[in-house]
């Protein structure tokens, strides 16, 4: 059997004889750089779907590549049951009282029955439970179930932020962008008129499309506000109270507010921001990650609104990225029903067609699974280059896969007796990167297929995981209790601003403000505004640096006065005029205290983009190593190219003589035989004393041919147990230069200089400064 654990290559299972049902033995080792012409699976529930897929993922995190998942039924977070030590104990909180007693066995007897079962699966592949470790050490899994606390949170109605400029210069992708946003959002809040073209949609795509033109990220009570007070007073030729009346616009603010103040919205904008893809692709130090999004806990409009707004979020991502030919990361949804349809178009068919059309050059492989060949829109699936194929339920469904390969290949309508055929487990693979189809039957997953997690099964997994969030507790102890108000009091030409920090009801006054900066540096090719915020106690006796607390960018204040019980602001603080003497203590604090870090990669000559993350740039550098890695090790396997074919040519040559030379000593062998029986036949019946010597003397000279021939098949034996230990000796060679290339492109070990660029002082602006109550 050929080595499975090949650079680059996924081992998915054995080549298979449709007609006899049976393995050759032969692996498939599918090349990673082909999914970056995407890749579909098709097959009805039993067809063995899931474990295939799985196992596609499984090889992926083997080879160190970072992959976002959709999981719409819970059925991917297997993945995560994939255990070092395939004992009793590992099994046993995963395996199903019900199942017990249909089988009449107890908990343990059940998960020790399993233990056994998965052990002897793998082994019987050909894999080893080196495999499982190796995974665990080549990514961290993660499970994110937005709008829920089962599993990791995810933020994404905290900010709308600005897209890319690629995208605001392009008219159709910014209008895409709007177009999705604006319709997940009308839907999630059940707003009637969330179709394209309706005036409400219209309204809120012009003012997400005048934000993002002046780079103008938005919160969810910035679009309130601005729904209220438009900055705008025309939308095509008509004046805006004749397209959308001040009735209707209060009404569509009163939807997202009731919304807004909803705890479900607290679930939707607490967690990791959905607008950093990175982060979801890279752990600490660049490591690879896997992110699961299990949504099945969602109701359809929430499912779809979350769907678009992460494919939207990828597209961005993917944009950012430098064009590579290698697999840089990937993308599965499974079970895409109702997102990519062939006739309607929801929200998030924009962005996957997208995707589809463009991540290829970028180097993000997008992998889609369904169960029913209707599901998909065969005009976007034309630009997809594997399709592995299974069951199908009718024979409708057969036709319907024909007719979407039909754009694929010109030989889909030879598979039909291949389709009709297939067993469970059974795939046939067809990609545009292999001169012929092949028919698979699927490995053994190295994850334990226990079905779709539940809510508390996710959150069993994820709890090591959570982190409490964070709360600014700072100068807190500074805060009294006395003069609490149901609304803040503020003095004239004042803007107060709120900050939602914590679920205490009590706010407090403090001293806010926000500031635009610029980070520059000519070397290392940085030039970038950011806007961070800042907040401190009311300074009593002259400015203090040790009161104040920055806040970053991610934290953005409002206007909108939340409910709740406000302590009174101090009387030296009602006046404009208290704030603005603080404006240059600030930029002085600012400036010492705002450096922002830049890692730089001396051997490679690259260094971090700014407000990237250390585990951000070590995901970029971990795909510019392993587009470095893929070379070498192509040049490697060129240089012993001919050396290989030279060898397994002697192979094959000494195997056509020895078999020749075991024929010929059989036949010795069978004459030998003949001429000693006749000799003997002879003397018995009498014949002549010239005859009997002669016919003695023939049998002889036989043995002694059999002698000669086991020298000669002994010589051949020889002859190619060396050859074929100089090929193994050959190729371990070759594994050991593979082995040193890997480990000296390992971006987890490479070492970073980290330099400090500080804000310029000269070009820092005061944007706002004011009172902030803060929970």
């Amino acid at each position: 059997m050929k080595n499975i654990e090949g650079l680059g290559t996924f081992y998915l299972g054995k080549e298979i004889d449709l007609e006899n049902t049976l393995s050759n033995q032969n692996p498939v080792l599918f090349n990673s750089k082909d999914l970056t012409t995407h890749a579909v699976c098709v097959g009805m529930t039993g067809s063995g779907k899931t474990g295939l897929c799985l196992s596609l993922l499984e090889e992926a995190i083997i080879d160190k590549v970072p992959i976002i998942a959709i999981d719409p039924k819970g059925d991917i977070s297997n993945l995560l049951l994939s255990f070092k030590n395939m004992n009793m104990e590992s099994f046993l909180p995963w395996v199903s009282q019900q199942e017990a007693d249909q089988k009449g066995l107890s908990l343990d007897e059940l998960a020790e029955k399993t233990s056994k079962s998965w052990k002897e699966g793998i082994e019987s592949w050909g894999q080893t439970e080196s495999r499982i470790s190796t995974m665990h050490e080549n990514a961290d899994l993660r499970i994110y179930t937005p709008g829920s606390k089962d599993g990791l949170s995810v933020s994404l109605l905290s900010s709308f932020k600005t897209p890319g400029q690629d995208i605001i210069k392009d008219d159709t992708l910014i209008q895409e962008r709007i177009e999705s946003t604006v319709t997940g959002l009308l839907t999630l809040v059940s707003n009637a008129e969330s179709d394209v073209g309706a005036p409400a949609h219209t309204f809120l795509s012009t003012i997400f499309y005048q934000s993002w033109s002046n780079s103008e990220d938005l919160s969810l009570p910035d679009l309130i506000n601005k729904i209220q007070n438009p900055s705008f007073e025309k939308i095509g030729a008509m004046s805006l109270n004749t397209f959308f009346d001040e009735k209707k616009r209060t009404k569509l603010s009163m939807s997202l507010n009731s919304f807004y103040a909803s705890p479900k919205f607290k679930t939707w904008s607490e967690g990791q921001p959905l607008d950093n893809i990175g982060s979801f692709l890279f752990a600490d130090k660049g490591k690879p990650q896997v992110s699961i999004f299990s949504i099945a806990h969602l109701d359809d409009k929430e499912r779809m609104f979350f769907v678009s707004k992460l494919l939207n979020e990828i597209s961005n991502w993917v944009r950012q990225q430098a064009g590579t030919t290698s697999l840089r990361a990937l993308l599965y949804m499974d079970e895409i029903f109702g997102y990519f349809p062939p006739t309607e178009n929801p929200p998030s068919k924009k962005p996957m067609l997208t995707l589809l059309k463009q991540a290829r050059a970028h180097g993000l492989g997008v992998v889609l699974a369904t169960q029913n060949p209707v599901d998909l829109d065969y005009k976007g699936l034309s630009n997809i280059g594997t399709w592995i194929i299974g069951r199908l339920q009718t024979e409708n469904d057969k036709a319907r896969l024909l007719e979407g390969l039909a754009s694929t290949t010109e030989s889909s309508k030879e598979w039909n007796k291949i389709i009709s055929n297939l067993s469970k487990r059974n795939f046939l693979l067809h990609s545009v990167h292999n001169p012929r189809p092949i028919v698979l039957e699927s490995r053994w997953a190295l994850s334990y297929l226990c079905g779709p997690l539940s809510g508390g099964q996710i959150s069993t997994l994820m709890n090591p995981f959570k982190l409490t969030p964070h709360q600014s507790t700072k100068n807190s102890s500074k805060n009294t209790d006395s003069g609490t108000v149901n609304k803040p009091v503020f003095g004239y030409g004042l803007v107060p601003k709120f900050l939602n920090n914590s679920e205490s009801e009590k706010y407090s006054p403090k001293l806010g403000c926000t500031f635009s900066l610029h980070f520059t540096d000519s070397k290392n090719k940085i030039d970038s505004w950011t806007t961070n915020s800042f907040v401190s106690s009311l300074f009593e006796k002259g400015f203090d640096e040790s009161e104040v607390e920055p806040l970053g960018q991610e934290t953005q204040f409002t206007e909108i006065t939340p409910h709740g019980q406000f302590i009174e602001i101090p009387g030296r603080a009602m006046e404009k005029k208290y704030y603005d003497q603080f404006i240059d203590d600030f930029k002085n604090y600012i400036q010492k205290n705002s450096s922002v870090e830049i890692f730089s990669f001396e051997k490679e000559k690259i260094c971090s983009n700014f407000a990237e993350t250390e585990n951000e740039f070590r995901g970029r550098l971990a795909h510019l190593l392993k587009e470095k890695r893929d070379l070498a090790v192509e040049q490697i396997q060129l240089k012993y190219k001919r050396k290989i074919e030279t060898y397994e040519s002697r192979i094959d040559k000494s195997k056509v003589k020895l078999e020749k030379e075991t024929q010929e000593l059989s036949q010795q062998k069978t004459n030998a035989i003949a001429d000693i029986g006749l000799s003997v036949l002879t003397a018995f019946i009498g014949g002549g004393r010239g005859g009997l010597s002669t016919k003695a003397r023939s049998a002889q000279r036989g043995v002694g041919r059999i002698s000669k021939e086991k020298s000669d098949l002994k010589r051949v034996e020889d002859e190619l147990i060396d050859f074929e230990k100089d090929l193994e000796q050959l190729k371990q060679e070759i594994e050991d230069q593979i082995l040193d290339i890997e480990n000296q492109y390992d971006p987890q070990t490479a070492i970073l200089t980290k330099l400090m660029i500080s804000a310029k002082k000269v070009d820092m602006k005061c944007l706002w400064i004011g009172p902030v109550w803060i929970n």
